[in-house]
């Protein structure tokens, strides 16, 4: 049944491919890697929540280790402390974005967005989404809050308490999350007269289980599709 289900999965994330760049073009370079990521994710959520009474199984390549999660404090959008100890969710997501992206971390977005549109209501209140900003140089709370406001993504959108402050160096709250979550991240100086610069990264996504231990991460280009197939 999975590979009927696939089938009929796909066809909606492609659909959803061609929706959003119609919309707008530029947002979509590399959308159809993010929307097979989504995909996983939804296929692997349907088989690690499953009944509550038993113990979460995941498809995919788990992480033997089971390496408990990196702590930490930021501010959500709303400028409020959150304190990732005090995350009760039975599965956490982890995503990496910034509010300058304009294409892959606006479609990963879009996909955590119809991740959740496709739980049910038991499911969908097991799980929780987390997006961590990567540019805590311009991603200040208000800017966060716009971002999540604009894109309809009701989940924490988290940065650092004194975001937004060009003149910084260095966050070290972030950028211990960023180590901690396989986050790989530079600034370029940019070419097209907008950005002062550019951030180039990676874009890990880390499920983190209800004891707080990290199970699966990936990265977009390492992702494999067949893992489940199966």
């Amino acid at each position: 049944w999975l590979r009927a289900g696939l089938v009929s999965r796909v066809g909606e994330f492609l659909m959803l491919s061609d929706h959003l760049k119609a919309a707008g073009g530029v947002v979509l370079r590399g959308v159809r890697t993010v929307t097979v990521i989504a995909l996983a994710l939804s296929l692997l959520i349907a088989g690690c929540l499953g009944d509550e009474d038993v113990p979460m199984t995941f498809n995919g390549n788990e992480l033997a280790a089971m390496p408990a999660a990196q702590e930490f404090v930021l501010v959500d959008s709303t400028n409020m402390s959150f304190d990732s100890r005090d995350i009760d969710a039975d599965l956490t997501i982890f995503t990496f974005v910034f509010t300058r992206c304009r294409d892959v971390c606006l479609a990963q977005t879009e996909s955590m967005k119809w991740l959740l549109d496709n739980l049910d209501e038991n499911d969908s209140a097991r799980v929780q989404i987390l997006s961590i900003s990567l540019d805590p140089w311009h991603d200040s709370v208000s800017t966060m809050a716009d971002f999540a406001s604009s894109k309809d993504a009701d989940w924490p959108h988290l940065t650092s308490p004194d975001a937004g402050n060009m003149s910084k160096q260095r966050y070290f709250d972030l950028e211990s999350v960023w180590g901690a979550y396989g986050v790989s991240l530079e600034t370029s100086p940019s070419e097209n007269g907008e950005d002062d610069f550019v951030i180039v990264h990676n874009q890990p996504i880390v499920l983190v289980d209800s004891q707080h231990r990290k199970r699966v991460s990936w990265d977009n280009a390492e992702f494999v599709s067949e893992l489940f197939l199966e």
